[in-house]
């Protein structure tokens, strides 16, 4: 077990993942400037196990651990510490070889413990480190300036150190969690405790409510079978009454049938005369339309001989205009055309001057453009001389940059040609040592997985088996448990029933003393044989009431031999005493015989109904006791019922001579006097001969348990056996193909790392030698462009003269041409202005023609229309007369229509008054057929009414039931009221019941139910009093043993420490004294402990006169000693070199060599000599400013010079 690597990320001054490996053994050095972050290394250790405590942390605030920021770093939001231990020896208790335990804060404050990457509790982490010095307050880290902590602290914290160093500290906790679930579980009984009483005061206190519920139960059954009774009587009068009323109301509607019937008929008759008459009216409609339609038709003949003569007037007029209209469009015409041939002749005049315009600017155009010609071209020429000139000067430049380019390219790549070769030469080297390695790995590899697939299946086989076993077991357990229990409740009510008849309980004081006597082997009360109940056995538990119920109060007579003992025992009884005690003579009642009277009786009460056989017969005993049993019980018959029993007594009383008596399985007795005995309510248990046999039922019971119990517990260990056998075999195999798996993990780890570096090595090699491929090729193409370059420089410097000149040539000749070009331009504008103004002139002539062309063309089509419409006035005028004649014929004969439908609509009317008489007479009789069926319905509601009011009666009588006795109406008729008496008695009687039931005081109906829940608690608050008890005697058990293991490793821990204290003290002081002891040697628990030290040559001091160093190295020694009594993973040791010497840092030094086998040891430090004595060193820089980092260092053959350049980077 040791620690291998620490990984930091984020924590105070280490913003970037920081990992510091460590080998198995030795010391590693952690070395650097100050205020670099070497001591934030030993916080990060700290932080990670569990400190909680800020102020150790060196810091205000838990927060104040996250990276804050600097100037070359932005602050982080989570501060992670992982630390990797190994655990290939099992030190730990999880089957893994490494052990990662991570912790995370957060800026939202938010915290997380992992233990190989599973979330877990603080508490986990410090349960997992306890008893191997990590803890929180461990002995293994020792901060900056804190070495003699331990001697000059606190007793309480330096008692914390040598507890954590002897392994007590899981005793301890231990002890403070039983004594905390001590306490706790006294509370707990006080809070029990205090419930009981509360419980058996309410119950003392609910007894007498109890009593009266009772009471009231009792009464309140009485009113009810009466009050059921009363209502059944009602049920059946009302019965009675709606028979009565469905009789009448089926008559009645017989009745209202038949006058149904007629109405019908009547109402037929009114319905055929009122279509009658409605088609009277229809056919009447109908002639007064066709008269009306008619009527309208003459007035609209009228109406239109009218319109034609209006129509002929117009048609006159309208001729008149029309023939003036074409003598005016005649002399517009004559005008228009005149106008017309004037602006023609203007017309002519003004083309004739714009096609002499129009040629001068045509020859002055073509002048122009031959000009325009001329200069674009001397201005093309221009331009294209300045661009080649501007060309050649660019050419130029870019030969020069391009040359310069050249030049620094070919020196860069001979450099880079260089370093690829060498690249390419250890990437094929590399390739080849992959390729080996990876061969092997896959050889290892299959051998592996070959073995994990057979322990796979071996496993699986296991597992099966294990659960088998598990689920066989489970059941097993459950047996177990339902066996314990029935056979402790079992247990538990055989001793109550044993100790019931220890006690003779339920006989009278009388008899106890008696029986007691007896047990106590008086003289003269040996002749007791025992109670008449010990003597007898009932056969079947039915009859157990009936015989408890006859022998009553005679079950504890004592049996003995003759009158004279019992003489003897009455003499020695005290007159005092009160109770009853009674005898039975055995010498009497062997004379006892049964008569033939007695037989004769048995076979005239057999017959009756619910007779089921002679009490003599169902029970059992010795014969010496037959006269006894058959003068008790031969003249007692047994029935069912108590009602069969007094029916049998009535119908035989008269031949019952002898004195016998008759019993209900019930324990109701009627005896030879017709007295009736009630049954007594006590339960079987109670009774004497209940209980005897309750004990032997009991004890056999008891006896089939614990067989059954013994032997389900002798297959419980059975298959618990092999089921922990299996479960240790799964658990090995398991172990092994997880270390398998892990191995096989590793192995294709190491087989993927191979395969990805082989493949970047070919990479590597391919991209080097298409690197130097392409060198080579720019190489070449390089030296063509440096001839080429060369070459082109020269002719286009020559080029750039020649362009410049022509140039020059080219711009004179452009300003020349500038100026002719403008005084052709300014003549070409003033004929263009003339050539405008006369063609405006010509638009307006034309537009002129057009209009008056338009309207001599819209003059004599108005005229031509005009003549068209006077052609046809003659034909309109002839139609317009023939029309008027038409409508005045079909005038005449429309009227003479209208006359013909007037004489036909006054006989429709005559008979539309016929029908309406017969429709009058006929209704009379409609009506009075109605009012006797109204009569007949109003008598068939009252009677439905009485017959509703009757059955909400009934449903009254029945919903009261219901309400009040919470039974239904079919419940109460089958319900048992007991015999029938008058109705006149029962009914008197029911308001005395229920101002009986009114005087008891108000109880609650669940009192009963909630005396029995009470009695119930107080039975489970006993239990729980009892559990807690024995409970809390086991963690008191429990704290002791841990006291006495405590104490033993206490002692035997401190014997051996102060042999090594002592012998590494003399070590490092070269001679002198130490001790460790107890203040209170009887007490070593709770003692303090006191560090005596004697250094050479000077007698025994305190601790605290010592001077710094003698401080440290004492410190140091008692440290050293508990690492040889139980050593940590590793130790942390921050500066405690810093206060010694160099003669007490050798000696110091030489000691820690002879641990660094066993023990990891990790100094930070600021001493070269320190450093020189390091396996390794890790240096911490802070080369950015607020930022730490690591460099590692191997320390083989180290010397001085090599540890200063450290110190100084």
């Amino acid at each position: 077990m040791f620690l291998k690597k620490l990984e930091i990320l984020g924590f105070k001054s280490f913003p970037e993942k920081t990992v510091f490996i460590f080998n198995q053994s030795g010391i590693t050095a952690i070395v650097g400037p100050n205020g670099c972050g070497k001591s934030n290394v030993s916080d990060a250790i700290k932080w990670v196990v569990g400190e909680q405590n800020v102020k150790a942390l060196r810091g205000a605030q838990m927060l104040d651990v996250i990276f804050k920021g600097s100037e070359a770093a932005p602050p982080l939001g989570m501060a992670k510490v992982s630390l990797t231990l190994d655990n290939t020896e099992r030190n730990f208790a999880l089957n893994v070889d490494e052990i990662v335990i991570t912790r995370k804060l957060y800026r939202s404050g938010e915290s997380s413990y992992q233990i190989n990457d599973k979330n877990c509790r603080l508490k986990d982490i410090s349960e997992f480190f306890m008893g191997t010095g990590l803890g929180v307050r461990s002995y293994s880290i020792i901060e900056q300036g804190q070495i003699d902590r331990m001697l000059i602290s606190r007793p309480e914290e330096r008692r914390l150190f040598f507890e954590e160093a002897s392994g007590i500290t899981k005793y301890k906790i231990k002890r403070k969690e039983a004594l905390d679930k001590v306490n706790k579980t006294s509370e707990h009984l006080t809070r029990l405790n205090d419930i009981l009483t509360e419980v058996t005061d309410q119950k003392v206190k609910m007894d007498r409510q109890v009593q009266q519920a009772k009471e009231y139960q009792k009464k309140f059954l009485e009113l009810k079978c009466l009050d059921i009774k009363v209502q059944r009587d009602n049920i059946k009068e009302i019965d009675k009454k709606l028979k009565e009323s469905e009789s009448f109301i089926e008559e009645k509607i017989q009745v209202e049938e038949e006058i149904k019937k007629s109405l019908i008929q009547v109402e037929n008759k009114v319905q055929q005369f009122h279509e009658a008459i409605d088609l009277s009216d229809i056919n009447m409609n109908n002639q007064r339309k066709k008269w009306q339609v008619a009527l309208s038709d003459s007035k609209n003949t009228e109406n239109q001989v009218n319109l034609f003569e209006k129509d002929l007037n117009n048609l006159v007029l309208d001729k008149k205009k029309c023939l003036e209209q074409i003598k005016n469009s005649e002399c517009h015409l004559q005008n228009f055309s005149e106008q017309r041939d004037a602006e023609k002749s203007s017309l002519l005049s003004c083309s004739q001057k714009i096609q002499d315009i129009e040629t001068e600017i045509e020859k002055s155009k073509s002048e122009v453009d031959q000009k325009r010609v001329i200069f674009e071209a001397a201005k093309e020429d221009l331009d294209k001389n300045y661009q080649s000139i501007l060309k050649a000067k660019m050419e130029l430049s870019y030969n020069k940059d391009k040359f310069q380019s050249v030049q620094k390219r070919w020196r860069e790549d001979s450099l880079k040609k260089d370093f690829l070769l060498k690249k390419k030469n250890d990437q094929i080297k590399n390739s080849k040592d992959l390729m080996h390695k990876m061969e092997d790995l896959e050889k290892h590899m299959k051998r592996e997985l070959l073995q994990v697939d057979q322990m796979e299946v071996l496993n699986e086989k296991l597992q099966e088996e294990e659960l088998q076993l598990s689920e066989s077991l489970t059941q097993q357990m459950e047996n177990l448990s339902q066996y314990q229990s029935k056979l402790s409740v079992c247990k538990s009510q055989l001793d109550m029933l044993e100790s019931m008849q220890r006690n003779y309980e339920g006989y009278s004081e009388k008899t106890k003393k008696v029986l007691k006597r007896k047990d106590l082997g008086k003289k003269g009360y040996n002749k007791i044989e025992g109670d008449l109940s010990s003597f007898l056995k009932i056969k079947e538990p039915t009859y157990k009431i009936a015989i408890d119920s006859v022998l009553g109060s005679y079950q504890e007579s004592l049996i003995l031999p003759s009158f004279k003992d019992m003489l003897f025992i009455l003499d020695e009884m005290k007159d005092n005493e009160t109770g009853r005690l009674s005898f039975l003579s055995l010498d009497f009642f062997k004379r006892y015989k049964v008569s033939k009277e007695q037989d004769e009786m048995y076979s005239l009460i057999k017959p009756s109904a619910g007779f089921l056989t002679r009490a003599i017969e169902v029970v059992s005993f010795d014969q010496r006791y037959q006269g006894i049993m058959q003068s008790f019980l031969e003249k007692i018959f047994i029935f069912t019922k108590k009602e069969e029993a007094v029916q049998a007594f009535d119908m035989l009383v008269k031949n019952i001579s002898s004195f016998i008596s008759f019993v209900s399985l019930d324990g109701t007795i009627i005896d030879h006097r017709g007295s009736v005995i009630a049954a007594s309510n006590i339960p079987a248990s109670a009774s004497l001969i209940g209980r005897n046999q309750e004990i032997k039922h009991l004890k056999e019971k008891v006896d089939h348990l614990t067989k059954c119990f013994k032997d389900s517990e002798k297959s419980h260990y059975q298959v618990k056996n092999n089921w922990k056998k299996v479960k240790e075999e799964s658990r090995l195999k398991r172990k092994d193909l997880l270390s398998m798996n892990n191995r096989v993990n590793s192995l294709r780890q190491d087989m993927s790392n191979y395969q990805s570096k082989h493949e970047q090595c070919l990479m590597y090699q391919k991209e080097s030698e298409q690197s130097l491929n392409n060198i080579r090729e720019r190489k070449k193409s390089q030296i063509k462009l440096f001839r080429e370059s060369r070459i082109s420089s020269r002719e286009m410097k020559e080029k750039l003269l020649f362009l410049e000149e022509k140039w020059q040539e080219s711009k004179d000749n452009i300003n020349n041409m500038k100026s002719i070009q403008k005084t052709l331009e300014e003549k070409h504008t003033s004929l263009k202005v003339n050539l405008a103004s006369f063609k405006q002139k010509e638009k307006d002539s034309i537009r002129h023609i057009h209009s008056l062309e338009k309207r001599c063309q819209e003059e004599t089509s108005s005229k031509e229309r005009k003549k068209d419409y006077l052609k046809g006035f003659d034909t309109k005028h002839e139609f317009l007369l023939k029309q008027i004649n038409v409508t005045k014929e079909n005038s005449l004969s429309l009227l003479k229509n209208c006359d013909s439908l007037e004489g036909s609509m006054d006989t429709l009317k005559k008979e539309r008054d016929e029908l309406r008489e017969a429709l009058t007479k006929e209704e009379q009789k409609l009506r009075d057929a109605s009012e006797k069926s109204i009569k007949c319905e109003s008598l068939l509601k009252d009677k439905e009414m009485m017959r509703v009011a009757l059955e909400r009666k009934s449903n009254d009588i029945k919903e009261r039931i219901l309400d009040t006795y919470d039974m239904t109406w079919e419940e109460a008729l089958s319900f048992d009221i007991g015999e029938d008496k008058s109705m006149a008695l029962e009914s008197k009687r029911l308001p005395f019941l229920k101002k009986a039931i009114k005087k008891i005081s108000p109880v609650s109906p669940d009192i009963i139910s909630e005396f029995e829940k009470i009695e119930e608690r107080e039975k489970f608050l006993i239990s729980q009093v009892e559990d807690l008890v024995s409970s809390k005697d086991s963690l008191l058990k429990i704290i002791m043993e841990a006291n006495k293991e405590s104490r033993k490793k206490l002692k035997v821990f401190f014997i051996e420490i102060n042999k090594h204290f002592q012998s590494l003290f003399q070590e490092l002081f070269g001679g002198g004294s130490s001790q460790i002891k107890f203040v209170d040697e009887e007490n070593i628990l709770e003692s303090q402990i006191e560090i005596l030290a004697s250094l050479p040559g000077k007698k025994m001091q305190s601790i605290s006169l010592m001077s710094g160093g003698e401080k440290t190295l004492t410190a140091m020694a008692l440290l050293l000693a508990i690492f040889k009594m139980n050593p940590s993973p590793f130790c942390v040791l921050d500066e405690v070199d810093a206060p010694l010497d160099e003669s007490n840092l050798d000696r110091l030094i030489k000691v820690m060599d002879s641990f660094k086998r066993k023990t990891q040891f990790i100094i930070i430090t600021h001493n070269k000599k320190t450093m020189a004595k390091t396996d390794f060193i890790y240096g911490v820089t802070m080369q950015k400013r607020g930022i730490s980092q690591s460099v590692s260092i191997k320390m083989i053959d180290s010397t001085n010079n090599l540890l200063t350049k450290v110190m100084d980077s």
